[in-house]
């Protein structure tokens, strides 16, 4: 009867009843105490894995991200040292952007821009004086044909020449061209530098330093000096408009800032804070209280 039950299977049962004997096979040759103890020893290293499972890393706690409120005191299981690298480059960002710009200052802006204008008058004035050959000729000729050596192109010397200034147009113009060269003027193009507080440097006198707040309320910028002299020197009376236009075009480049960023100087001076400033170092002993129950938890502590 077994064998025909057996006949009446399926390939496959009968395939899989031979894998089965072939297993069982050694344990049927052991004693009931022998299949106990391994029995027994299997099931104790199947609990073990369950209790304690050595290949999963998760302890079962909670765990926190940063903003979270702890729900329990957290305790150190071991000594930790490390360094919170993301904190230190946030540390160092901030000391670099405390470091303000730093502009140098030229003192001598005006008298430079004065002699450079009278040097170019006085030669004009010299190339004007008649030669000795040359008597015959009117003195509007010959002044005429001196050619301005300044700024503003030579041409400006054939309106320069064409009569004779006064001395009082002269002081008036060289009095407008220092008064608009005189204190802090700065290039338009450093404008965004000045909106808060800015460190000048004296070029003569490196070790004096002073600060300015909010100096683009409290300065003037090249184009607004350029135009002021502009106006003033139109009001002078006794001027044509060409002659004033003129003497416009031979100032006006003489206007240069007297402070000029130092971008240099600030950039070595911010690079000096970033690197002043200590790696963050986070050190916990085993047992030391890292949070405490309702604390918000940090980024130092889930990094």
């Amino acid at each position: 009867m077994s064998k025909r039950a057996q006949e009446l299977s399926s390939p496959t049962t009968r395939f899989w009843r031979r894998i089965g004997n072939k297993i069982t096979a050694p344990f049927k040759a052991l004693s009931e105490d022998q299949r106990f103890w391994i029995g027994f020893a299997l099931l104790c290293l199947i609990t073990t894995f369950l209790i304690n499972n050595p290949f999963q890393h998760d302890s079962g706690g909670p765990v926190y991200k940063e903003g979270d409120i702890a729900r329990e005191t957290i305790i150190s299981p071991a000594d930790i040292y490390f360094v919170d690298t993301e904190e230190t480059e946030r540390t160092r960002a901030f000391a670099r952007e405390a470091v303000v710009p730093i502009f140098a200052y030229e003192p001598k802006r005006p008298d430079e821009a004065v002699q450079s204008f009278r040097s170019a008058w006085e030669h004009l004035q010299r190339k004007a004086e008649p030669s000795p050959g040359a008597a015959n000729r009117t003195n509007s000729n010959t002044r005429a044909e001196a050619k301005w050596t300044g700024l503003g192109g030579p041409e400006l010397g054939k309106v320069f020449g064409s009569r004779t200034f006064s001395r009082n147009e002269l002081d008036a113009v060289e009095r407008i061209l220092r008064e608009n060269t005189s204190g802090d003027i700065y290039a338009d193009q450093d404008r965004p530098f000045l909106e808060n507080e800015i460190k000048i440097v004296d070029r003569q006198k490196p070790t004096e330093l002073r600060r300015a707040q909010n100096a683009a309320m409290t300065m003037v910028a090249v184009s607004d000096a350029r135009q002021q002299l502009k106006d003033q020197v139109s009001g002078i009376r006794s001027l044509s408009p060409k002659e004033a236009d003129a003497f416009v075009a031979a100032l006006s480049p003489l206007i240069q800032p007297s402070l000029i960023y130092d971008s240099a100087a600030t950039e070595d001076e911010r690079h000096q804070a970033a690197q002043g400033v200590q790696p963050l170092a986070i050190e916990l002993k085993r047992g030391d209280r890292v949070v405490d129950d309702g604390q918000r938890i940090t980024h130092a502590l889930v990094s």
